[in-house]
């Protein structure tokens, strides 16, 4: 079963919309489940709203081996230069900004920090407590910036 939930990110003074899966007994069963978190959201489920039009199959995988876990899909900022904000920790070099963006007066990315305050002040707490959740069994994934966002709260 799919839930989507509207979040105002304090930490970054914006909106985002967040898909959960939960298992469709998860109020019924009295089981606790782990929780994924996945950056680049947007790809973890339906082909329609991936980036590329095809999505990494989360879903169809959970379904196909009767896994039991939670999924909290975050889809990435698509305004210009917000997904390289929210998921850089740190600005762009001027180099990389000349190389990728042909303009190295731009500032870009070093948002990172406050993504993290986000998923862990207001969005790990709050799929922890309005769904049974084993709450010290969590992983994050994501690929490309969201990749680099996953690693460096890995190592924070």
């Amino acid at each position: 079963m799919f839930i989507e939930k509207k979040f105002y990110m304090k930490a970054l003074r914006r909106m985002r919309k967040i898909m959960i899966y939960v298992p469709d007994d998860y109020q019924t069963s009295n089981k606790r489940y782990p929780v994924m978190y996945i950056n680049d959201g947007q790809n973890a489920f339906f082909d329609e709203e991936s980036y590329m039009g095809i999505s990494w199959g989360f879903y169809d995988y959970v379904k196909e081996t009767n896994l039991d876990i939670i999924m909290v899909a975050i889809p990435c900022n698509n305004r210009l230069n917000k997904r390289e904000d929210e998921y850089g920790p740190w600005s762009i070099g001027k180099e990389i900004l000349q190389l990728e963006y042909g303009d190295d007066s731009i500032d870009v990315g070093g948002e990172g920090e406050k993504y993290m305050r986000f998923i862990i002040e207001q969005l790990k707490p709050y799929i922890d407590e309005h769904f049974p959740t084993i709450k010290d069994d969590n992983a994050m994934v994501g690929s490309s910036m969201g990749g680099i966002i996953t690693s460096y709260a890995g190592i924070k």
